[in-house]
């Protein structure tokens, strides 16, 4: 007998055996096993098993590997085995409904979410320099030291001094973003604008359809156009030289196109429709000046080869070399006042937390959605899995049959693998064609523009196989690996347990309720804060006030005719003006304590009818006088500031070491009662009321209506605007649709965990039906037993429903304060929120309870009302 330590390695010898072809085998392997005693005895057992090892490998290759036929027995085995799984899929018509169609939903949830989530993170790679560009940025702190906030606007004069201090800066550009009204022949539209500098183009990669990206804004009334706007004015991308009228500060004036980029993508952080240089407005001529206004953000290109940490070290108090009146105030703080640091452009989109010019990402949506829909993909795999289980273990007779002529367990093994197999594959066609339905709903839900050739790419393709076999994978293992290896005698006697009442199958079933619940329980609670948000009292009255944008502010005498003509309207119970509508901004400003504390605050330019028009009740002091000059330098406060003031308040006096807004030391003449002017998500504020002094103060006019706006008013008030303003656009909109949109990504969320409820629930639901269906066949022959020795309906439908009543206990004890954690965490981000009601709670377990017992017991009615004596006889 051959000592075991004595021969070669046999793992490597069977991976000869399997792959050299049959007539070379003996030939090969004689040699290599030659081979190895022979060095064995020169070299030593260890060298030589790796000498063997290294032969095998060798031989590796196409000249060696047996030739298959395609008529081979294993293909002809395959094409058997689907045919099987096709025929116990039409036999099981129902049990393979709910396998297919939970793992359906299940993929396709991965599949629409993954997009989403790959396409957050996609920002910004299309720039051929994207690893070199980085947004400049401040971390702001507190008198005591402690992090307050990030920003990213900066005085417009700091890009020059940037790049004249440091040497590691290639390029360097500022971007400010607004709207403006264009117009060729027709009607002036709005259009998104970005002011730029020249450099811009060279550091970002926005391809020039027509134009030199070098020149294009080397003048200050030069435009470059995206291909979309140049189609939109021009119906051609050829248009070089054309002029087009932009309304700059409060005027058309006439552009010269110098260029025409492509598309914008739509996973670029920068958006614009048209770029202008920055000393085309008025306003930003003046601010590239000042270092006390901060409007513009500033990306740079690095040079290569630049340490990073180390130019951000030196970057860091760059500041202090020009911010004379902030050096001066550091002086006073405990810890840092500020500090600049650089953030990578990829970066950009996703970093919600910092204050921005563009619209940003949250990286909790991709967390959650992500989460979402794995929680989805568990449960429709575990429907899959579960029922798979299930209906192998009612064929025993069939296995063990087939083991009794012959049958290897290698073969049942493969035709348990293929079965799971082809369901799954079917579920995965399933899912592309559900997705491309789903598409137009799934881009309202998650505020994007998919197409579908953005779904059918490399990435997919590979995603959803790698689900699909995977999970048929995990689905046909139970079946593969141990019902095909349990002796023939066990499964005659009766010995083999249903797959359903194994530790494996309860464990999914829990996890299945407690997601579901926790999903449900979700939704309830996200619906409650939306519907808390609704009700409020906001302190103020926005019932059909319409919100005019005062695009006339340059010309007062017109505003003041057309407010006029307004208030002659019997469907009008008033006009007044505000610098801007709630929800739309506004600026803020720090006022200074007599004990050198500071209250930060907002300020708004009203004119005295708005408290009555608004329903802002004045709890002290009085309104604003217009016909008194002493009120061009008064104030009213809400209560927040009157709190805030602490022993600085006094009624009628002078608010000391206040400069702002043209004001200074002005007397406080009023308080109102607290208004929320932002969203409920923030604390209330204090907020300081200035009277304007002309109608171009105003941003805004604000329309009280007597009854809800409808399209015969929207023609008065248009016509009566174009009366007096003809080249005025005229732009409205409700209050009450200004204050919604401040909840949209609430809503959103709330559209987002109700949909993905009802989906977790319903395949839930179906995976029950079929879970409760297997256990009532595997357990046919106990009921009917019982049946016979007098057990009552009652006491068989107890039976049958404990153990899942039993599970949905357990899953209410996980998902109940899971949901509660999870809860509370979100609640938190808003100022103002709901308290989490247990009898919510209570309803909702109740809910499911009562679905699993009517589901239980539907289930189980046929076979409590049928006869015994059929199944005993059938046994």
């Amino acid at each position: 007998m051959i000592e075991k330590d004595n021969m070669p390695p046999k793992w490597a010898n069977r991976f000869l055996e399997w792959y050299c072809a049959k007539n070379l085998l003996d030939e090969i392997q004689g040699d290599l096993l030659e081979a190895y005693y022979y060095r064995k005895e020169e070299l030593g057992h260890g060298k030589a098993r790796w000498w063997f090892i290294w032969d095998v490998l060798r031989f590796f290759r196409p000249s060696s590997f047996q030739k298959k036929s395609i008529n081979s027995n294993a293909l002809i085995m395959l094409k058997n085995n689907i045919k099987i799984s096709l025929r116990i899929i039409n036999r099981r018509k129902w049990a393979s409904f709910i396998n297919i169609f939970s793992l359906t939903l299940g993929i396709t949830a991965v599949a629409l979410i993954s997009i989403f989530v790959v396409d957050e993170l996609s920002y910004d790679q299309h720039h051929e320099n994207k690893d070199a560009i980085y947004r400049m940025i401040t971390d702001y702190y507190s008198p005591e030291g402690e992090f307050d906030y990030t920003g990213a606007s900066h005085p417009l004069p700091m890009a020059k001094e940037l790049v004249n201090d440091f040497s590691e800066i290639a390029a360097i550009t500022r971007i400010g973003d607004d709207s403006r009204y264009v117009r060729t022949d027709g009607a002036a539209q709005q259009e998104n604008a970005i002011f730029v500098d020249n450099s811009f183009f060279e550091i970002f990669s926005f391809p020039f359809v027509v134009g030199d990206k070098n020149s294009a804004l080397q003048f200050s009334k030069n435009v470059v156009i995206t291909r979309e706007m140049a189609e939109k004015y021009f119906q051609s991308i050829d248009v070089l030289g054309e002029t087009i009228e932009i309304r700059q500060d409060d005027k058309f004036t006439a552009y010269l196109i110098t260029g025409v980029v492509e598309r914008i993508p739509t996973n670029s952080s920068i958006q614009f429709d048209m770029a202008m240089s920055y000393d085309q407005v008025d306003y930003y001529s003046w601010a590239s000046n000042s270092w006390g206004v901060r409007i513009d953000e500033i990306f740079m290109q690095l040079n290569e080869n630049i340490n990073l940490n180390e130019f951000e070290a030196k970057l860091k108090d760059h500041w202090k070399n020009y911010l004379t009146d902030a050096v001066k105030e550091s002086k006073s703080y405990k810890g840092d006042y500020q500090n600049y640091r650089l953030q990578a452009l990829t970066d950009v989109h996703l970093a919600s937390d910092i204050g921005s010019l563009w619209s940003t990402g949250d990286p909790s949506e991709s967390y959650t959605l992500s989460i979402i829909a794995v929680i989805i993909l568990l449960i429709g795999s575990a429907n899959f899995t579960i029922l798979s289980m299930g209906r192998s273990t009612l064929r025993g007779k069939e296995i063990a049959i087939k083991k009794v002529i012959g049958a290897k367990r290698r073969q049942l093994v493969i035709q348990f693998w293929t079965e799971a197999f082809t369901l799954s594959i079917l579920a995965m066609l399933l899912s592309i064609l559900l997705m491309s339905l789903l598409l137009p709903s799934f881009n309202s839900l998650a505020d994007k523009n998919y197409r579908l050739e953005d779904i059918i790419n490399l990435r997919l393709l590979i995603l959803l196989p790698s689900i699909a076999l995977l999970t048929g994978l995990i689905a046909g293992a139970y079946p593969s690996l141990v019902l095909s290896g349990i002796s023939i005698l066990d499964f005659f006697r009766k010995k083999l347990k249903l797959g359903g009442s194994n530790f494996f199958t309860k464990s999914l079933i829990t996890v299945q309720f407690s997601l579901s619940i926790m999903l449900l329980l979700g939704s309830f609670v996200v619906f409650q804060q939306i519907k808390f948000f609704n009700v409020k009292d906001l302190g103020y009255d926005a019932t059909n006030v319409v919100v005019l944008d005062n695009n006339m502010n340059n010309d007062p005498e017109k505003v003041k005719v057309y407010k006029n003509l307004l208030e002659s309207n019997p469907n009008i119970a008033g006009v007044t003006s505000i610098n801007s509508s709630f929800s739309r901004g506004g600026f803020s400003s720090e006022l200074e304590k007599s004990d050198g504390s500071k209250v930060t605050y907002s300020m708004y330019f009203v004119e005295p009818s708005f408290f009555e028009i608004m329903d802002i009740p004045i709890t002290m002091g009085r309104n604003f006088n217009v016909g008194s000059s002493l009120d061009s330098n008064s104030v009213i406060m809400n209560d927040q500031f009157k709190r805030a003031m602490g022993e600085d308040f006094v009624l009628d006096g002078n608010i000391k070491k206040f400069r702002n807004a043209g004001l200074k030391d002005p007397q406080l003449i009023g308080v109102t009662k607290d208004f929320h002017f932002q969203s409920l998500a923030r604390e209330l504020r204090p907020v300081l009321m200035v009277m304007g002094r002309s109608e171009g103060t105003y941003e805004n006019i604000l329309v009280k209506m007597n009854q809800p706006l409808n399209a015969e008013m929207v023609q008065f008030l248009q016509e009566s605007w174009y009366e007096i303003a003809p080249n005025a656009p005229f732009e409205f909109n409700l209050m009450s649709d200004d204050l919604e949109a401040q909840y949209a990504a609430q809503e959103r969320w709330f559209e987002i965990v109700k949909y993905a409820t009802i989906w977790a629930l319903g395949l839930a639901t179906l995976g029950l039906i079929g879970i409760v269906s297997i256990s009532i066949t595997g357990r046919l022959k106990e009921v009917s037993i019982r049946k016979v020795l007098g057990a009552n309906a009652y006491h068989l439908y107890f039976i049958l429903s404990k153990q899942f009543l039993l599970l949905l206990t357990l899953a209410s004890v996980i998902a109940v304060p899971l949901t509660i954690y999870f809860a509370s965490d979100w609640l938190d981000n808003f100022a103002y929120h709901i308290e989490l009601n247990p009898l919510v709670f209570a309803g909702v377990i109740v809910f499911v309870f009562c679905l699993i017992i009517g589901i239980v017991f539907f289930g189980t009615s046929k076979t409590l009302r049928s006869n015994p004596v059929k199944a005993l006889r059938m046994e």
